[in-house]
């Protein structure tokens, strides 16, 4: 994506009545991704933006899935600190992806995060437009594996799905999701010295959780 209006166009290309499914790509998840793709389009969903790391992850989608929306952004995270070594690689990808959902937000798009080892038995929709789901402005899943018993008490959250609808340009939600990827500039910026200062390891909290 490149300045201007590239990730406005791309936006109003890829979404069908301002809802948008958001997907992160490297070369070593393009096979689980193209499975995930292909999963959501068997049941008729098809308003995808592939977010990658270059132009030629993006022209190997587009040689598997033609009809599929990919970009790719330039920017990069700076991988310092102390802690570096705890940092998995597709970290500054997410960075991007959390980046590209806080500007879909201001734009007022409803968009669906998912990570690519997530399976979708039926059309999601079909659920998050009526009640209860359809109250709520942001819902995710929390960071519980197995256990049905932990879900009640369970405080984390885990981007793996995120779906977040009718959110104000201007209100907590889009904030909130500006805040993840802005917090960890900020921290990077200042190597880390909060973090460090508060006995915290500095690449703590650099996730989605």
């Amino acid at each position: 994506a490149h300045p201007g209006n590239a990730l406005r166009a791309a936006l109003a290309a890829r979404s069908y009545r301002r809802e948008l499914i958001i997907m992160v790509v490297t070369s070593h998840r393009m096979l689980p991704t193209l499975q995930a793709i292909a999963n959501l389009q068997r049941l008729g969903l098809e308003h995808i933006l592939i977010i990658s790391t270059d132009a030629r992850e993006c022209a190997r989608v587009a040689a598997a899935l033609p009809r599929l929306g990919c970009v790719w952004d330039t920017f990069q995270l700076p991988m310092t600190g102390e802690d570096i070594d705890v940092v998995v690689p597709v970290a500054p990808l997410w960075h991007t992806r959390w980046r590209t959902l806080a500007r879909a937000l201001r734009l007022q798009y409803n968009v669906l995060c998912m990570d690519s080892d997530v399976i979708v038995f039926d059309d999601p929709y079909r659920y998050l437009k009526q009640p209860p789901f359809s109250e709520y402005v942001i819902l995710d899943q929390p960071e519980v594996l197995y256990h049905q018993d932990e879900y009640a008490g369970n405080t984390y959250t885990n981007g793996g799905i995120v779906y977040i609808q009718n959110a104000r340009p201007d209100g907590p939600a889009a904030w909130l999701v500006a805040e993840v990827s802005d917090r960890l500039l900020r921290w990077v910026e200042d190597n880390f010295t909060l973090t460090r200062a508060r006995g915290m390891q500095t690449w703590c909290c650099y996730l989605d959780q």
